[in-house]
């Protein structure tokens, strides 16, 4: 596993890294899917931010494993958040799929920093 982690971290942050930057952007679709979450617009514009800070988190973590574990940590965080978001306007199960799915993949870079090797 300790070759496929760089990779696994890599992935992660580059899609945080588009993420971001789109979520940094006035979006329709996407400001108007947050606000169908109940995302005020305050908040709106600190989510880009965060997740870039958590790509960058996980692109140093592959030098600085505390690092990178911390970012992977707050990132599986993150998306705890976004699938709460989704049930408490109780969507539809389909669009909770890209939130559990990005919550798992933080999830297993996380458990892969801490202790590399297993």
């Amino acid at each position: 596993m300790d070759a496929l982690l760089p990779g696994l971290a890599i992935a992660l942050a580059a899609f945080l890294i588009v993420d971001g930057v789109a979520c940094s952007t006035p979006i329709q679709y996407i400001t108007a899917d947050l606000a169908r979450l109940g995302v005020s617009p305050k908040l709106c514009r600190i989510l880009g931010p965060i997740k870039l800070i958590g790509a960058v988190g996980l692109i140093i973590g592959l030098w600085i494993p505390a690092l990178g574990f911390a970012a992977a940590l707050g990132v599986a965080l993150y998306f705890i958040g976004a699938v709460s978001a989704h049930a408490r306007v109780k969507d539809t199960w389909w669009r909770y799929l890209a939130a559990i799915g990005l919550f798992l993949f933080a999830a297993v870079v996380a458990r892969y920093s801490y202790a590399p090797g297993l």
